[in-house]
């Protein structure tokens, strides 16, 4: 009799144990960002709730990438208890939609969780063509290119400036603005070497301040003929 009653405590004890564990629980798990310009950072805060019986320890918390930082106000949280997660995604050098990833590692006997963030990033600040591919040139001519700086914001463009990293070449008719919609045509102009096998090489450095600092680097690359 007393085999079988301690028998049965020690199953029960057993169950008992084995459904006593923490259990994470994030009521929004995925965050739209909306809309983003190239450079501006996004930040949002994910709660997180132990629906457990025991502590819900938070060992680890992993992103996608460089560009997305996480920080958990405490990595303990106690059985009905919850805490914060502070995320943010920086959008600097992307375009387009983007989904980015965060996975929570914690002693949930459940696994992994994973959080998410959505959003499509715009670019402000445009030149075409995105680079200038000159190939080879006859030397001692002097190049005239044109090209077009695009605002494709909603806000306006200020101090837009330009500088050439060579020597040989300038940009003719930058705009110190550019309202919201606007091109504006400029010219590339390249004074060749009047000597032959020489590298024309350099960079067009673009900015401009609107909802973000826009910079653009464009290269330009070409060789001068033989003879």
């Amino acid at each position: 009799m007393y085999r079988v009653l301690f028998a049965v405590l020690l199953v029960f004890c057993w169950v008992t144990a084995a459904f006593c564990a923490p259990q994470i629980y994030v009521p929004v798990s995925e965050v739209d960002m909306g809309t983003l310009y190239s450079g501006q950072k996004s930040k949002h805060v994910f709660v997180i709730e132990n629906h457990g019986d025991k502590p819900l320890v938070i060992n680890k918390v992993r992103t996608s990438c460089g560009c997305t930082s996480a920080f958990s106000r405490d990595k303990v949280i106690e059985p009905g208890a919850s805490t914060e997660l502070a995320v943010q995604f920086n959008s600097k050098n992307f375009r387009g939609n983007v989904l980015k990833r965060i996975l929570l590692l914690t002693n949930d006997p459940g696994g992994k969780t994973e959080l998410r963030l959505r959003g499509n990033v715009l670019v402000e600040l445009a030149l075409q063509p995105s680079q200038v591919k000159l190939g080879r040139v006859e030397k001692g001519q002097t190049l005239r290119i044109p090209l077009t700086l695009d605002n494709r914001s909603d806000q306006r463009l200020e101090e837009v400036t330009v500088r050439c990293t060579s020597r040989l070449m300038t940009v003719e008719a930058v705009p110190q603005q550019l309202a919201p919609g606007q091109s504006a045509s400029l010219t590339l102009t390249i004074a060749v070497p009047d000597q032959p096998e020489v590298r024309v090489n350099g960079y067009l450095l673009f900015s401009g301040r609107g909802h973000v600092l826009n910079q653009l680097r464009i290269p330009v690359t070409g060789t001068t003929g033989g003879g």
